[in-house]
């Protein structure tokens, strides 16, 4: 009976094998697409039949309850937020900031959800956590230009780019091309922490600057900036590079977008001395980094600043780029500011704008477009 057992197993996963096809997508993947892609309405329909299976997935609950929010579903929305909770969603931090729920922020439902995540991440004890700095792996990108190898003597300005929140080092370092990857070095540093719903909603690596509980509601502990840290991150890439490769100067050029023109400005702002020329577009620029002394110090080094923004931006306000130019100006500063009728992503003309810069401050050639506006 054994061997009659063992032949029809065998005979049986034959036949499976020969039936096999890929499997397809799971109900949440296909759910969280349709979100990511904007398809709210479909997105909603896969993920109640989704939880209809599955009711324990906190995050599945967690996403319902943002397509609810961003459909103008209310009460859905905060029932599901609810349901999230229960299945064990505990993330207050990442919840009273996102956006998504930005309808539902002033309810007291929203607000009884809160702080069910709160009592729950402290187990109902007096829980303090105290954050320290801690010794880490990073990795950057470089991009050498074409004829690096011809001329052992020769020497090359030195280019950091810098990528947004949810981006990586290979996915902004692709800048390189569209700024010209001739005479230029390019360095692109990875952002040291996981951002989280990029690894699992999109399913790829992506990183950001703060930690994923960082609060941005609560007071900064001196040395844990995490902007500040980052900032000693893109120094350290930048002297490791200059110690690998034949840079032409102490002083560097820097672009960012978004998260990455915050750090832009945040660098020049702390290393004046080893920045030439920056480049932010579509950039946040909290008001307490920009210090009478920091400010000072970024004149003194006669650091050259180029701002642009869309006028249309609904990821980060245009305000951001007003205040920092005024702040600029009223440190005695001249920095140049351009906008754009377009929203946050890199449009063509904002990629033509950054290669004008890069021309002019980069290679030192007439730039090939505006650099600067009205």
């Amino acid at each position: 009976m054994r061997r009659v057992a063992v032949l029809a197993i065998l005979v049986l996963v034959s036949s499976l094998r020969a039936q096999e096809a890929p499997l397809g997508k799971s109900l949440r993947a296909q759910a969280d697409e349709a979100l990511l892609a904007g398809k709210r309405a479909e997105s909603i329909a896969i993920y109640e039949r989704w939880l209809a299976a599955d009711p324990t997935d906190g995050d599945g609950w967690y996403n319902l309850a943002c397509a609810y929010a961003l459909t103008g579903q209310k009460a859905k929305a905060l029932l599901a937020l609810h349901n999230a909770v229960t299945a064990g969603w505990d993330d207050a931090a990442h919840t009273r900031q996102d956006t998504d729920l930005e309808s539902l922020r002033e309810d007291e439902s929203f607000k009884k959800a809160i702080a069910r995540m709160e009592e729950r991440k402290g187990g109902g004890l007096d829980l303090k956590l105290h954050k320290l700095t801690t010794k880490t792996v990073g990795a950057y990108a470089v991009f050498l230009p074409p004829d690096y190898g011809r001329d052992p003597d020769r020497r090359y300005p030195m280019c950091v780019l810098l990528h947004g929140s949810g981006s990586s080092e290979t996915g902004h370092g692709r800048m390189a091309g569209p700024l010209g990857r001739d005479d230029v070095i390019y360095i692109v540093p990875r952002s040291l922490h996981p951002h989280v719903g990029v690894f699992t909603g999109a399913k790829r690596p992506g990183w950001t600057v703060y930690p994923p509980d960082w609060d941005h509601t609560k007071d900064y502990e001196p040395g844990l900036d995490p902007l500040d840290l980052h900032t000693d991150w893109i120094a350290h890439c930048v002297t490791d590079a200059q110690r690998r490769y034949r840079n032409a100067s102490y002083r560097v050029f820097v672009w960012g977008h978004s998260q990455g023109a915050a750090a832009a400005h945040h660098f020049a702002l702390h290393y004046p001395e080893r920045v030439v020329s920056f480049c932010a577009y579509a950039g946040y620029y909290p008001l307490p980094y920009d210090t009478k002394s920091a400010l000072s110090r970024m004149k003194d080094h006669r650091v050259k600043a180029f701002y642009g923004h869309g006028k249309a931006d609904r990821v980060v306000a245009a305000k951001e780029t007003v205040d920092v130019v005024q702040r600029l100006q009223g440190a005695g500063m001249d920095p140049s500011v351009i906008w754009f009728e377009g929203g946050h992503g890199l449009s063509p003309e904002v990629v033509t704008w950054s290669r004008a810069w890069a021309d002019s401050q980069i290679r030192r050639r007439k730039a090939a477009a505006q650099t600067s506006g009205d």
